[in-house]
């Protein structure tokens, strides 16, 4: 539709006379984009630097990243200087507006989900930005094309919680060594 990834959902109904119509629902990239990047604030919190992304068997995207959906410039440069993409690639998706069909994702968590069944690992990998990442995958159970939901996050953002914990307990590990020393010389 309009030069832009487009997916359709087909069901079958029967007719009063026998005969069966069928009734066509087209899903565009807008419409996974929305769903995926949660803009309602549900329960889903995907942080600053988290995503979902739908992708296929073939490991390509058909939905776009949310780096791409805040600043599709700045997305498209940052890639080709991650190597994840080419300029000829960048022209393809400036034109489309979309980067589903033509970007990839991680292919061991997608061949991981669709092969273990729907179970994946997280495995850590460098994103489509250059960015250090964990990503997982599972499967979507429906009929049809194999997707798979790909959720990720950078390990910065992922480790920081661990990270303030650490420097919390040396600081109270350090206090906690000072006050004993003066209570130890203190008593003596």
């Amino acid at each position: 539709a309009l030069g832009r990834p487009s997916w359709f959902v087909v069901a079958p109904v029967p007719l009063d006379d026998g005969r069966t119509a069928f009734l066509a629902v087209r899903f565009g990239v807008e419409g996974l984009n929305r769903v995926l990047s949660n803009p309602d604030g549900g329960p889903i919190e995907l942080g600053d630097t988290g995503e979902l992304h739908l992708a296929g068997p073939d490991n390509r995207k058909r939905s776009d990243p949310r780096a791409f959906r805040d600043d599709p410039d700045r997305y498209l440069d940052d890639a080709i200087a991650a190597g994840t993409i080419d300029t000829t690639e960048a022209e393809i998706i400036r034109a489309r507006g979309t980067t589903a069909l033509v970007t990839r994702t991680d292919g061991d968590a997608i061949a991981e989900a669709l092969t273990l069944g729907g179970r994946s690992s997280l495995l850590e990998r460098t994103d489509h930005l250059g960015r250090r990442t964990l990503v997982t995958a599972t499967p979507l159970d429906l009929p049809g094309p194999q997707w798979v939901v790909v959720a990720q996050i950078t390990a910065e953002e992922a480790s920081a919680p661990l990270d303030r914990f650490r420097q919390r307990l040396v600081v109270l590990t350090a206090i906690l060594v000072v006050a004993v020393t003066f209570a130890a010389m203190a008593w003596a």
